[in-house]
């Protein structure tokens, strides 16, 4: 987060996901047991400390800069890109998420990367689970996703990690320095906490994307089919079970990790975190 000094909802959404991430709920747990997250709150501390609006102190906007970072000029971006390359050399990386603000457009919402000669309908799927979940359903906007690489873009984080580093859930998540213009917020200025909800909305959306319906407190309608027979009658629904409780998502965790799985197992991957690892940086 924080790429752009300027854009302090991009903050505020991070603490609702750190909030979410170091608390005890079902969640919480599960998100823990699942997934390894590598969590960098401000990428450019320099601007943000004094006062710029997008660059740091070598007036440079850092977001473009993910092409060919420079150690000297650039390093807190060749630093992270050089930890997401290694880290999906060990394990799949299941999202690459930046957090920005932005003071054109209403509600928040998200970029992602589509090609249009080789569209890729799966990159619209995190988007639109996070505008349907219970927590950032209020706030997110579909509609308002963009899916399209523009020029002038290539050099930004979410396109050279999904392009460079083959990363296929790689986004930028947006949040208005406005408001929404739809749903019970709408003409309404957000506030911290409505920003703190949406980063605590991202990780369970996270969890919806991994374990459908896991946040339902009843089994939620999966699909209907009609009777059989020849005059077909009433549809029939048929309905998810309920999830096992995060106990038993635990348990099953800790017999994962007592196997060693290859590269592109599924869920977050295991293995400790990249300080363990002894890589080298490139010079």
């Amino acid at each position: 987060g924080r790429v752009h000094p300027g854009e302090t909802p991009a903050s505020w959404m991070m603490r609702g996901l750190l909030d979410l991430l170091t608390g005890e709920s079902v969640t919480a747990q599960r998100l823990r047991s699942m997934f390894i997250f590598k969590i960098i709150p401000m990428l450019n501390p320099d601007g943000v400390l004094f006062g710029n609006n997008r660059c740091g102190l070598s007036a440079v906007d850092l977001n473009r800069a993910w092409k060919k970072p420079s150690r000297a000029l650039h390093p807190t971006i060749y630093y992270t890109k050089a930890m997401i390359r290694h880290e999906h050399t060990v394990r799949e990386v299941c999202a690459f998420i930046d957090l920005h603000g932005h003071s054109r457009k209403m509600n928040c919402f998200m970029y992602g990367c589509d090609d249009k000669k080789k569209p890729r309908p799966t990159v619209r799927v995190f988007p639109k689970l996070l505008s349907w979940n219970r927590l950032g359903g209020r706030y997110v906007s579909f509609k308002d996703c963009s899916f399209a690489v523009k020029k002038g873009r290539e050099g930004t984080g979410r396109v050279v990690v999904a392009r460079e580093i083959n990363i296929k859930n790689s986004y930028t998540l947006e949040a208005t320095f406005c408001g929404a213009d739809f749903g019970p917020l709408q003409d309404c200025h957000f506030n911290m906490e409505h920003l703190m909800e949406v980063g605590r909305g991202l990780g369970d959306a996270l969890l919806d994307y991994y374990l459908p319906n896991h946040s339902s407190p009843t089994p939620a309608p999966l699909i209907t089919l009609p009777n059989p027979g020849p005059q077909g009658a009433e549809p029939t629904t048929l309905v998810r079970s309920p999830l096992p409780p995060a106990e038993s998502v635990n348990e099953v965790e800790e017999d994962i990790q007592g196997q060693e799985t290859p590269r592109g197992g599924g869920g977050g991957g295991g293995g400790g975190n990249a300080g363990e690892s002894g890589y080298r940086l490139p010079e």
